[in-house]
């Protein structure tokens, strides 16, 4: 029906998962994420009829149209990512520091002093400017030229931030953030890294590892033992990130012994040539 390129790696044999992605790491993004009020683990849906008419035993969905009201999983980047930057202004250790270490009074009176810029084209500034809203600092959201009103009014609905759409591209817009930071000592929090700006985007995918986190917990409990995991490629986070280590840890859930195979999938239309080329390089082929 669709005509595809089927990709097939094993998992992290031919690149190594960088330190701050192991588990030992991101299990600190869901200890912040847990006391924010309003956190509840998303669920995982059975799609009963879609198995039977393929004939597998089961699929289930990740369904993140729950999280935190705001219908996308951004959130947790951006909330995470927000509260790391807010503990190192602040002197605090991120790794043991609390929500409620940021809402004394202190600590109130450096924030609300703070502003974080952020180019997005969507769900991602929707993400900031909620989290915006709980820790109590200001945001500044550029979106790219040809944005819809109504996607601008619904970042303004969930937080403080104040929305401009611009009349550049969105490669343009984040550079324009950028500027914009760098000339009114802003805090630039954007979910794509470059040279010399890669903490906060590695803050920023930690915070989505939560997801992962809750996704393993949830089938150990169920002693549900997957044999595919599909993903969305996007930008290339999942990929890079939910390697050799994380897929480990998923099977220690699951009572599953180190040789069982997990076959990842990544699905992402052609119009993302980068991401493609990523994976090839880092050992898939087609099958």
């Amino acid at each position: 029906m669709y005509g595809m390129d089927i990709l097939k790696a094993d998992a992290g044999e031919r690149c190594s998962i960088p330190e701050a992605f192991r588990v030992s790491e991101v299990i600190q993004a869901k200890r912040v994420h847990c006391q924010i009020e309003g956190y509840m683990e998303t669920p995982l849906v059975h799609l009963k009829g879609l198995a039977a008419s393929l004939g597998v035993k089961d699929i289930l969905v990740k369904n993140e149209a729950k999280r935190f009201g705001l219908n996308a999983f951004k959130g947790l980047g951006g909330s995470f990512a927000m509260f790391c930057i807010l503990c190192h202004k602040l002197g605090l250790d991120p790794k043991i520091a609390n929500l409620s270490d940021l809402k004394t009074e202190s600590a109130q009176k450096e924030i609300q002093k703070m502003v974080f810029v952020t180019a997005t084209d969507g769900n991602h500034g929707k993400g900031i400017s909620w989290a915006g809203g709980i820790f109590g600092c200001k945001v500044i959201v550029y979106l790219p030229a040809g944005s819809a009103k109504v996607r601008a009014q619904a970042i303004r609905m969930v937080g403080p931030a104040e929305v401009t759409i611009t009349d550049m591209n969105y490669d343009q817009t984040v550079q324009y953030a950028m500027e914009q930071s760098k000339r009114n000592g802003w805090y630039l929090i954007q979910d794509t890294s470059w040279d010399d700006y890669e903490q906060i985007p590695t803050w920023i995918i930690q915070g989505y590892l939560t997801m992962a986190q809750e996704m393993t917990e949830e089938l150990a409990k169920r002693d549900i033992k997957p044999t595919h995991l599909f993903l969305q490629a996007g930008v290339g986070a999942m990929s890079l990130i939910l390697s050799k280590e994380e897929l480990k840890e998923v099977r220690k859930h699951m009572g599953l012994n180190e040789d069982s195979v997990i076959l990842l999938i990544n699905t992402e239309g052609d119009t993302d040539p980068e991401n493609y080329r990523d994976i090839v390089y880092n050992g898939a082929y087609p099958i």
